[in-house]
């Protein structure tokens, strides 16, 4: 669980989420600096 109020606990989303490979597929999928990546009912920006 991630409160998403906090930065910290963003970062750290972040950092799990590239772990992962979601940066990369999103890389692959065509996802660009600054784009609005939507998620089932997340949305976020994704940064390089």
């Amino acid at each position: 669980m991630t409160d998403f109020n906090r930065d910290e606990s963003v970062r750290r989303f972040a950092r799990q989420m590239r772990h992962l490979g979601v940066d990369e597929a999103l890389r692959k999928k065509g996802a660009k600096d600054g784009d609005t990546i939507r998620l089932l009912d997340f949305e976020f920006e994704f940064i390089e």
